[in-house]
């Protein structure tokens, strides 16, 4: 049952917009995905509290060294720990980005989406 809320908010939003673009070359009298705009419950929100306990990061930082994922994931669970961005900065990463003779990563997500953008 996992995303399937924001596969129905998408898929609405889409048809909807369909049907505006048909109301509006008179191709259609109404947009039937109007009467569903707030139909759809939302789910619970959960919160993901931070690690604040020394131990409790020791412990996370053990079970990444034990862990037995392919190279690039467990790769990608040491930067975590060690840079603390958010999870989409890191996976969309460019190696420019890291200047390893440094020791310095500077992640620009900005950057990014206007790049990504004009693609």
């Amino acid at each position: 049952m996992r995303g399937r809320y924001e596969t129905a908010r998408r898929l609405r939003s889409t048809i909807g917009g369909v049907f505006l673009y048909a109301v509006a070359t008179a191709r259609a009298d109404t947009d039937p995905t109007f009467a569903l705009r707030g139909a759809l419950a939302a789910p619970q929100r959960r919160s993901w509290t931070a690690l604040t306990e020394p131990r409790a990061f020791g412990a996370l930082l053990r079970a990444v060294d034990g862990f037995e994922g392919q190279a690039t994931t467990t790769a990608a669970l040491k930067l975590l720990a060690l840079l603390f961005p958010r999870p989409g900065e890191l996976r969309a990463a460019y190696w420019s980005e890291f200047k390893l003779a440094e020791g310095v990563c500077e992640l620009l997500p900005e950057i990014r989406t206007v790049t990504e953008a004009t693609m």
